[in-house]
């Protein structure tokens, strides 16, 4: 699979693909990538109920939309640890068998 990332607009002009081995390298990258959403949809419908003043569902709808981001944080920063976690495991192992890391 093959992704392409915008550079920064300012600064050093740094891009994702800066922080990984080059194609051609002998160097093999992996990277976790957690996407969540709720859709447009849902940020659309709660302008509609928040412009046609009502205010009851919104707030009602509002708060369901606010607790599943809550959620979805939650899980990310879980499953961002145990990434972590197994990275690290990968790490100690190469450096036990001696290998060099370039």
């Amino acid at each position: 699979m093959r992704f392409t990332f915008p550079r920064q607009p300012s600064g050093k002009h740094l891009c994702l693909a800066d922080f990984f081995a080059a194609q051609d390298s002998e160097l093999i990258d992996v990277v976790a990538f957690h996407l969540v959403t709720m859709g447009s949809r849902a940020s659309e419908y709660s302008q509609e109920l928040f412009k046609s003043d009502n205010y009851a569902e919104y707030l009602y709808f509002h708060s369901c939309f606010a607790s599943s981001i809550r959620v979805r944080a939650l899980v990310l920063v879980t499953l961002h640890v145990r990434t972590w976690r197994i990275r690290l495991s990968c790490l100690s192992y190469w450096i036990r068998r001696g290998s060099a890391l370039n």
